[in-house]
């Protein structure tokens, strides 16, 4: 009876697990069995999901099947437009073998200029423009883009059908020349050159002329000035690999920059800076030290031409450079980039002008706008006046205005002096003049950093020494009383603000502020100073060794004096921050509490 119990029992169990799996739909594997005194018992499924939690369920499986789709669209997406990009490239090579092939085949050039002007991706508008390039330059090498007398009319067509074609090409060219790809830009350069090399090779009327394409030159170098996405490295480059190696092409750069400076149009602040950037770059003939001929022509085979044509010939070649810098220089209009000419080109430019004289408005205009400028201006000017006597009316007039307080401060200052000193070195000038920037100077050391000090104290004494004529300026004292200069002073007669040096009365006034000076803050400059106050023994000082002076160098020489015995310092702890100071001795022990203690501790905290 026992036994049929257990059986029915385990039969209903059976039954009751058949109609869960029934009810729940698909069912997943059961649960292993567990074994329990040897006897296998199957593990109860877990409890019938209810109908809001298979619906939750099933919108998760909808959601991130949702967001796999969007990648694996994208994935796709690639896919395609790798494989679209590869066909059309293998199309673009089988169109540029059957142009190369047959003359029926033409009508394949109209399909690859579309693919160069059209918004396919990179590689195949470069594919396309490099086949182009091919095309072309076999078409100019076999002399299918060369009209002659003997071609028929229909032939004629055909060439004028192909020109035009190709000045599509070298229009979207320039065009690439603005791209914001620097990859993109040296191609675009790279290919435009080549069609000016074959052009120029191939394309000539006759074989007993000279003929250069230009028209497209200039439209590459206009091109490559205006862009705003221009670098120097692609100026160097342009440069070095092309414009420096021939001839030619280092003086139609210089042509097609003076047109495109004295053209109407409105200049651009990107296409100066890149004008004068070409410029620096170019280091050919006529400014290289080490070039001393024009380079050869970018055409292959000259040996037909009975004379050298103008643009190789060494007086055609500096006088373009000349007529080039003098375009350029009237569109600077920026100081810093005239101060990087005043400071790079002055020398190179006077030296390979054939007439150095045209500099004269360059150099006169930034000398009179002042600061900065006129220092460096100065430099060329003093060239013109000494080696092609320029005549510069009011010159120590205006060298005498650029004494003020700023110019001790700039850092163009040791060449400044440089100059000066030439100019003053001379024993034929007035004793008026050469007081009155003695005196100029003197006063100006009052406000002046010790290192610019340095620098005028021995000039000073070298102008003393060259004009003994101005030397009663130190000891004009005796003719006053002293006690009455103690007690009321006196005027001093020199007028600093007359602009005219005749007329400030240097001369009747005495050097006090480099008296003064003798008590200045830093003792090596007090210490220089004394030297006017002795006999001069010395005949001039070496100039150029205080010239270079400055915060760093003064100190690092201080630093580098032995020390004969220790520095004595202060030991005693101030117990105070305002008032009498007292030793602690002094102090009342009532005075000295915990408080006082741990303020002397927050003084005396370093932070490291």
């Amino acid at each position: 009876m026992a036994r049929q119990k257990n059986f029915e029992m385990r039969h209903a169990l059976a039954s009751f697990r058949s109609l869960s799996a029934a009810g729940r739909g698909k069912q997943k594997h059961h649960k292993p069995t567990t074994t329990r005194y040897g006897i296998h018992i199957s593990t109860m499924p877990g409890p019938l999901k209810t109908n809001r939690e298979l619906a939750a369920r099933k919108k998760r499986k909808i959601a991130a099947s949702t967001d796999k789709e969007p990648a694996s669209k994208k994935t796709q997406t690639v896919i395609v437009e790798s494989t679209r990009n590869a066909d059309i490239v293998k199309d673009i090579e089988k169109l540029q073998k059957g142009v190369l092939e047959s003359e029926k085949n033409y009508n394949s050039i109209v399909t690859l200029v579309e693919h160069v002007q059209s918004r396919n991706s990179r590689l195949v508008k470069t594919k396309a423009a490099k086949a182009l390039r091919q095309i072309f330059t076999t078409l100019m090498s076999t002399g299918r883009l060369s009209r002659s007398k003997k071609d028929s009319p229909d032939q004629v067509t055909v060439i004028e059908w192909l020109r035009g074609r190709y000045n599509e090409v070298t229009a979207e060219l320039l065009k690439w020349l603005n791209d914001d790809e620097e990859s993109v830009r040296t191609l675009a350069l790279e290919m435009l050159l080549e069609f000016v090399i074959a052009e120029a090779s191939f394309l000539r009327p006759s074989k007993d002329e000279y003929w250069f394409p230009e028209a497209l030159f200039r439209s590459i170098v206009k091109s490559l000035l205006g862009s705003e996405n221009t670098n120097r490295r692609l100026l160097e480059e342009f440069c070095k690999n092309f414009v420096d190696k021939y001839g030619d092409l280092t003086y139609f750069t210089y042509t097609s920059i003076t047109q495109i400076c004295g053209s109407d149009d409105t200049k651009t602040h990107a296409m100066v800076r890149n004008t004068v950037a070409l410029l620096e770059c170019m280091d050919g003939y006529p400014v290289s030290e080490t070039v001393t001929s024009p380079p050869p022509s970018i055409i292959a085979n000259m040996g037909d031409l009975k004379k050298t044509p103008a643009p190789l010939k060494s007086s055609s070649l500096r006088r373009a450079y000349q007529e080039c810098w003098v375009a350029a220089l009237r569109s600077v209009v920026d100081p810093e980039e005239l101060k990087n000419i005043l400071r790079e080109k002055t020398h190179l430019m006077i030296k390979h002008f054939m007439t150095p004289e045209l500099l004269m408005d360059f150099f006169t205009g930034c000398y009179d706008r002042g600061g900065p400028l006129a220092l460096l201006a100065l430099d060329g000017l003093f060239q013109l006046i000494e080696k092609r006597n320029l005549d510069y009316p009011d010159f120590y007039k205006k060298l005498y205005a650029m004494f003020d307080r700023n110019l001790l401060h700039l850092k163009y200052r040791p060449q400044f002096f440089r100059l000066v000193d030439v100019f003053l070195s001379s024993s034929h000038l007035p004793a008026t003049i050469t007081a009155s920037f003695i005196k100029r100077m003197s006063r100006l050391s009052l406000s002046a950093p010790p290192a610019a000090i340095v620098t005028i104290v021995p000039f000073v004494y070298n102008l003393l020494r060259k004009h003994p004529t101005c030397l009663f300026m130190l000891h004009r004292a005796n003719q006053y009383d002293l006690n009455e200069l103690r007690k009321y002073g006196m005027d001093d007669p020199y007028l600093p603000d007359e602009e005219d040096p005749i007329n400030s009365e240097a001369l009747e006034s005495c050097l006090w502020e480099l008296v003064m000076l003798r008590d200045h803050y830093n003792p090596n400059v007090a210490r220089f100073c004394g030297i006017l106050a002795e006999q001069f023994t010395k005949p001039t000082f070496n100039t150029e060794e205080f010239l270079e002076h400055s915060y760093g160098s003064m100190i690092q020489e201080d630093l580098k004096k032995p020390t004969k015995k220790p520095v004595p310092i202060e030991f005693d702890v101030a117990r105070v921050l305002t008032g009498p100071y007292k030793k602690k001795s002094e102090l009342a022990v009532a005075e000295v509490t915990d408080a006082d203690e741990e303020k002397e501790d927050d003084l005396w905290t370093f932070v490291h």
